[in-house]
């Protein structure tokens, strides 16, 4: 019994090696450098993607928009800008 458990460590000594390599590295993933084909929209072309945007988007009819005040401001020129472009669908809805 003594020798069978002698001889079960040394074949377990000898083949752990194998099973778990110490000096052998996994080497690294390669990334992908090139891809075979360009993702396409169900339909294919960019007339279809516009008219799936247009029909997914819903405009409020009876907004009202006052009081616009831009929270984080960058520099006045583009904080002046943003206020009249949110003001401007109000302008051009009546």
């Amino acid at each position: 019994m003594k020798r069978a458990f002698i001889l079960f460590l040394i074949l377990l000594i000898v083949c752990s090696d194998e099973i778990y390599p110490q000096d052998k590295q996994t080497p690294a993933p390669i990334p992908y450098s090139f891809v075979e084909g360009k993702p396409v929209f169900g339909g294919g072309d960019d007339v279809k993607i516009r008219q799936w945007v247009h029909k997914q988007i819903i405009y409020p009819q009876d907004a009202i928009v006052n009081n616009i005040e831009v929270i984080k401001k960058v520099h006045p020129l583009l904080d002046n800008e943003a206020a009249r472009v949110v003001y401007l669908p109000r302008i051009y809805n009546r």
